[in-house]
């Protein structure tokens, strides 16, 4: 009797070592509800956001510490026969010397970018082969994007200008894709491939790295800008006259900041109608130190931004596009989340960020240098099945200009 237990049992545990063997190496299909698995992919992701947060904290001070605001799952698409997700995790950078963060490490706010193999394991939602890397709205190119080891070309267009890609691999095949919300996913043949990007608008035009946020400061006069010099991006400051006379192409800046010794003849003439067109083409225009929204709606015959706000908490007026692609007049008002409120609401409207999401999900979540050609990327981490399961690392991919 205990012979034939002691065979039954044996056998059960060789059955058990077999299916987990076969559950190990098999693909299973997490299924094609998209809603639900970017739910559940969510809740994986939130719990393993300090990890990912530790894992890539290489070169950051002693004094530094991350702060995860919010991950969210920016798309799923099935490749081949498997299916893949993008996310996107969020944070910002606490401890002492803020001042000097915000020049160093990309203005104190940056994000994890994470593409993720999709699969169910033991009946279970399961995030496994991947890769993520870090980075910031400030860095070179218009999309960050990376490759992982099998192959999946993955990027996240920063730009919202940016309508198709070109790879371009090193045995000389083409893959051309186009953005869909923003986003880019698509195999590339065979493995561990060379490649370049190349990046195109809507019309067809390249568009190239600009290595840093351009900034140009409308001021001829120092005493205005010189505080914000210290600011991590890149400026030059020019006259109202020349911005009438057409030296700013819509391409060549980021944002536009116009200062209170050029305020005046900026709303005058042909400055005021370049500046409009700016603004229409994605270039928000900032006016600092400006208080009265009224000057710059009769001026530039747009509508207002909903809300109100004291004057004594402004600093500064924007005109930019809201969500609609509509321009507007807004206003700036200092934020004690922000380390620097005019530099991030010009990001946040030069790549139209959800503000509020962004603002909801870092509150929810405080309660519970770019280089050229490829290099290699940082190890991802293994998403567990089973939420108490140790989290291992994942085949490493490659960062892309």
């Amino acid at each position: 009797m205990k012979k034939r237990l002691g065979i039954a049992l044996g056998g059960i545990v060789l059955l058990l070592i077999a299916w987990l063997a076969f559950d190990h190496y098999y693909y299973f299909s997490p299924g094609t509800d998209h809603s639900r698995i970017k739910q559940e992919a969510e809740k994986i992701l939130q719990k393993e956001g300090p990890k990912l947060l530790k894992n890539n904290s290489l070169g950051m001070r002693p004094d530094m510490e991350k702060e995860m605001k919010w991950v969210q799952v920016l798309d799923i698409r099935e490749l081949g026969s498997k299916s893949y997700l993008l996310f996107k995790l969020e944070y910002g950078l606490k401890g002492a010397n803020m001042d000097r963060m915000i020049y160093e490490y990309g203005g104190g706010n940056g994000y994890i970018l994470g593409l993720r193999q999709v699969e169910k394991k033991l009946g279970r939602l399961s995030l496994e082969k991947g890769m993520e890397f870090e980075t910031n709205y400030l860095s070179a190119s218009p999309v960050d994007c990376g490759l992982d080891a099998d192959g999946i070309f993955y990027g996240y267009c920063k730009n919202p200008q940016v309508a198709k890609v070109r790879l371009e691999t090193g045995d000389g095949k083409i893959v051309e894709c186009e953005a869909k919300d923003r986003i880019f996913l698509a195999a590339v043949p065979g493995k561990n491939q060379d490649i370049s990007p190349f990046f195109f608008n809507a019309q067809g035009e390249e568009m190239e790295p600009s290595y840093g946020f351009k900034v140009a400061f409308v001021s001829n006069d120092e005493k205005y800008y010189q505080q914000y010099t210290n600011s991590p991006m890149e400026w030059w400051n020019m006259s109202a006259k020349d911005i009438g006379a057409g030296s700013l192409p819509a391409g060549s800046m980021d944002a536009v900041w116009v200062f209170a010794d050029q305020q005046q003849e900026a709303l005058q003439g042909q400055t005021l109608k370049q500046l409009k067109e700016l603004a229409e083409g994605g270039v928000p225009v900032i006016f600092i130190e400006m208080k009265d929204s009224n000057k710059l709606l009769r001026a530039f015959q747009v509508k207002e931004a909903p809300g109100k706000v004291a004057a004594s908490e402004v600093e500064a007026l924007y005109l930019g596009k809201d969500k609609s692609q509509e321009l507007q007049v807004g206003f700036i008002v200092l934020d004690e989340d922000e380390l620097s409120p005019i530099l991030q609401k010009s990001i946040n409207l030069r790549y139209q960020l959800d503000e509020d999401k962004q603002k909801g999900a870092g509150k929810k979540a405080a309660a519970s240098k770019p280089t050229t050609g490829v290099k290699q990327g940082t190890t991802a981490v293994q998403g567990a099945p089973v939420q108490d399961v140790p989290i291992a690392p994942a085949p490493v991919g490659r960062v892309m200009p």
